[in-house]
Formats: C-alpha cells, structure tokens, sequence
C-alpha cells in the first residue's frame, strides 16, 4: 500500500526555504504513514526537496504519475490551491482519502462532501500529538 502526501509548498515558501516547524509537520506525516507499515511518497519532500520551484507542468505531470501509483491520499490543504487540485484527481480512480485539519482550519464544502465519490476521513487535530494519534487510527481504517 503506498501514501501520496499533499501539502502546501508555494504559500510555506519564504526566503529560498520551508520553515523547520512546517518542515517537521510534514516529516511527522510521513512518519505514522511509515509506521503503519503504507509506503510514503510525501510530495513536498521528493519533487521540491522542501527548497526548489519547479517546473509547472512537469510539476503536474510527476504529480498525476505518483498519485496514480497510490492508494491513498493524505491531503493537507490549509490554503493551497495545488493540493485541492490532487484532492479533485483522487475520487476518479476512487483512492481513499485522509485530510488533515488543525481544529481552527475549515474547508470547502467540495472538499466536505468527497466522501459521496471515495472512501474519505476528515480528522481535526489540536497539535502535532493529535494529529500522530488520529492519522494512525484514520490509516488503520483505510487499511481494513
């Protein structure tokens, strides 16, 4: 079983680099993802090395190839219009769907109702612990 993780890039980006916290955030993704024995492919990581811009349509290309090879979906999409983009791909070939919220953050109601089209877990978290604890139970439930 693999993980595609999507997450902000462009609107994180400052300064040439990703911030540590946010950098650590995406890390601890992949990490429980590793953990409950699912591949990871986080995309911020292996097609920006969380420091470079790259090309567009490359970007897209290499985007639609490695989510194509997933099972799952693990999107983070905060304010990124790129990682709304992966979650409106991801219903075709039904991959499951696991969306990350920190318990301020809400989303649109395109994103709220994927659940008609795919099988999709919306978990709110408070900090990083929280985040650990239901991603592990979400991945559980997807592995079933």
């Amino acid at each position: 079983m693999r993980a595609f993780i999507a997450a902000p890039f462009t609107s994180r980006y400052f300064n040439r680099r990703l911030d540590e916290g946010y950098i650590n955030f995406l890390d601890s993704i992949e990490a429980v993802v590793k953990e409950s024995g699912i591949e990871p492919f986080n995309a911020t990581k292996e097609l920006h090395k969380y420091e470079e811009h790259i090309d567009a349509i490359e970007h897209n290309l290499k985007v639609l190839e490695e989510l194509e090879k997933s099972d799952i979906l693990i999107a983070y999409p905060a304010e990124s219009r790129g990682v709304c983009i992966d979650l409106g791909i991801a219903p075709m070939p039904k991959k499951k769907i696991i969306v990350p919220l920190h318990e301020d953050e809400k989303v649109s109601e395109s994103i709220e109702g994927l659940s008609a089209y795919t099988t999709t877990y919306m978990i709110k978290f408070k900090d990083i612990f929280g985040l650990k604890s239901q991603l592990k139970e979400a991945l559980e439930k997807v592995e079933v």
